[in-house]
């Protein structure tokens, strides 16, 4: 991959970028957030390529097994404690974000990637907000008073919000909870 751009895909709390609460989202399914998420991350311009979802392992451990299999995606875990011999989906893990970049945006796998997501854990985030190489946040902001013990990190000050024509930024609702779909691209020098 020439110029590797990343992008984020998180949905978090309004009043605090809360995103998740025992290793759970905090809110009730939002099926318009999911079916959001699910095209935006699988659809790909090149159909013999695939998209490649960096992710934590308590996210993978938390990810349902019908998007686990999903042809489109190929699933990188970091992670010191999970080994990727033997489990289903999954095609590597390795110990941190850099070396899962460097895995994902380097030949041979490169040719077969289109995108590069992180979706998810904590950690991943800090890390991944100061690295230059991310081009974009897609954010789901949840409106509602939920509870949150692990947080988004803060990120207006160096990236900010556009409009997109594809993207309905009008409230959403779901199951009582209102959200709204956000695209924040960094400051360019």
């Amino acid at each position: 991959m020439a110029d590797v751009e990343l992008e984020i895909v998180v949905a978090f709390l309004d009043k605090d970028r809360g995103f998740a609460y025992d290793n759970k989202f905090p809110w009730p399914y939002l099926k318009g957030d999911h079916e959001f998420y699910l095209n935006l991350t699988t659809s790909r311009k090149d159909p013999s390529k695939k998209n490649a979802y960096i992710m934590g392992r308590v996210s993978w451990e938390a990810w349902i097994d019908e998007e686990k299999c999903n042809p489109h995606l190929y699933t990188v875990v970091t992670s010191t404690t999970l080994k990727s011999e033997g489990v289903p989906y999954l095609q590597k893990v390795l110990p941190d974000l850099d070396a899962a970049i460097d895995y994902v945006t380097k030949p041979p796998v490169s040719d077969q990637i289109e995108k590069v997501f992180i979706m998810g854990g904590g950690r991943n985030y800090e890390i991944c907000i100061d690295d230059p190489r991310l081009k974009r946040i897609w954010v789901t902001r949840i409106f509602g008073d939920f509870k949150a013990n692990v947080f988004f990190p803060k990120f207006d000050h160096k990236f900010k919000r556009v409009s997109c024509p594809t993207l309905d930024e009008s409230m959403q609702e779901d199951n009582g909870v209102k959200y709204q779909f956000e695209l924040w691209e960094r400051f360019t020098n």
